[in-house]
């Protein structure tokens, strides 16, 4: 179970436990196993996403209003402007979830929802977000 922000959020949990055990399934070392994490701050958080790279490292999507969601030194975003405004991240786990290995918010503008559309990781590890903008 990945949880994603405040655990009483039940609708994101359902979602995230659901994609996560389908995830999980398909990584063969997992498949009879049950892994879990926490990873949010402190206001709204939520997962949107979850994949895994051919290294078994998983990844996970969404947006965030926390001024203080996690994010790892040397991130490309690692503050937000404002918690008035949705924010996107990425972060990457390793593959049972003990080491966040990357983890960074994805902004452009200073107003505006940023909303993540989709996320994509080719042959060769690159990874690629799709996000809407309002």
């Amino acid at each position: 179970m990945l949880i994603i922000g405040d655990p009483m959020r039940t609708t994101i949990l359902k979602f995230l436990i659901f994609s996560l055990s389908i995830l999980l399934h398909s990584i063969p070392v997992f498949a009879n196993n049950f892994i879990a994490t926490y990873l949010g701050g402190s206001s709204n958080d939520q997962g949107v996403y979850i994949t895994k790279d051919s290294e078994e490292n998983i990844y996970v999507v969404g947006g965030t209003r926390s001024l203080d969601f996690p994010v790892t030194q040397n991130a490309y975003g690692t503050s937000t402007i404002s918690s008035n405004y949705n924010n996107c991240f990425i972060s990457k786990f390793n593959s049972t979830l003990t080491t966040l290995l990357a983890s960074t918010y994805i902004r452009f503008t200073d107003t505006g929802n940023y909303n993540v559309s989709g996320i994509a990781i080719d042959s060769n590890n690159n990874v690629f977000v799709a996000i809407q903008t309002d």
